[in-house]
């Protein structure tokens, strides 16, 4: 069952912000992202996603979405794989925090 079809989508975005506060307090978890990766980053994108094997860090499906998060006292930018609908979750949140 993916991500939001069990019809609980309020328990699913409380779920999705609690992964992010987590992986706030533990960067480190995410995968480094190479250094040239920001500066070719939908070469980067569709490389991982296309042709790499990559887990949904919220739910263990194949993911189907790569975003590179930075935490705010790491210079290196790592990588967030996400499922379609963890990434669907993850763009209504991340538009909870900018309204």
């Amino acid at each position: 069952m993916s991500a939001v079809q069990d019809g609980n989508e309020a328990a699913d975005l409380d779920s999705m912000r609690r992964l992010l506060e987590f992986l706030d307090h533990h960067p480190t978890l995410l995968e480094p992202a190479e250094r040239w990766v920001r500066f070719q980053l939908e070469v980067a994108v569709h490389r991982r996603v296309a042709h790499e094997e990559h887990l949904c860090l919220r739910c263990g499906v194949p993911a189907s979405v790569a975003l590179l998060s930075r935490h705010r006292d790491e210079a290196h930018w790592r990588w967030l794989d996400l499922c379609e609908a963890c990434g669907w979750l993850m763009r209504r949140v991340a538009e909870e925090h900018a309204h």
